[in-house]
């Protein structure tokens, strides 16, 4: 059901009683613009009832999303919604056991977008001019740095001879 493969299905172990549910669960809140719903088998048999979709964000209270038709045999839709359980709740019984092929939700990625880095003009970003002045200062601090960084490791010592020491 949740493969992508519109020749695999859900079959439901039994036939359906009022308010029994489906329910996909995203792992945590997600920001959904598209829910794509294909039902019943390839043949077109074994469609569901009049069904309402519904949105949750904990998983105790739920929103109605859309109405699902009976015996359709996909369901498309756009509406924008938080959300971090998805559910199909049946309206009425049926005779029959029911199956599912695809339940896709589309969702927005979350947290920060990283886009692919762009050749920023001339005179932007790390590479632009500076004056010689800056470059020199940059390097003088940077020699420094790390003079003081072999000295404190004991690393490039002078060795120097008394000149009373024997060789």
């Amino acid at each position: 059901m949740t493969d992508g493969n519109l020749d695999t299905y859900y079959w439901s172990a039994r036939t359906p009683e009022f308010n029994d549910w489906i329910q996909i669960d995203l792992g945590s809140q997600r920001d959904i613009t598209k829910i794509d719903i294909y039902l019943g088998k390839p043949d077109g048999s074994f469609t569901l009832p009049d069904c309402n979709l519904e949105s949750s964000t904990d998983g105790t209270n739920w929103t109605h999303y859309a109405p699902v038709v009976a015996y359709q045999s996909e369901y498309h839709g756009t509406t924008a919604r938080t959300a971090r359980y998805m559910r199909l709740r049946m309206l009425i019984s049926r005779s029959t056991r029911i199956a599912i092929r695809s339940f896709r939700i589309t969702t927005k990625p979350r947290g920060r977008h990283h886009p692919r880095r762009r050749h920023l003009p001339h005179g932007q970003g790390r590479n632009r001019w500076r004056p010689r002045r800056y470059w020199q200062r940059h390097r003088a601090g940077r020699r420094e740095a790390q003079g003081e960084r072999r000295h404190q490791s004991g690393g490039h010592k002078r060795h120097t001879r008394s000149p009373l020491t024997p060789t």
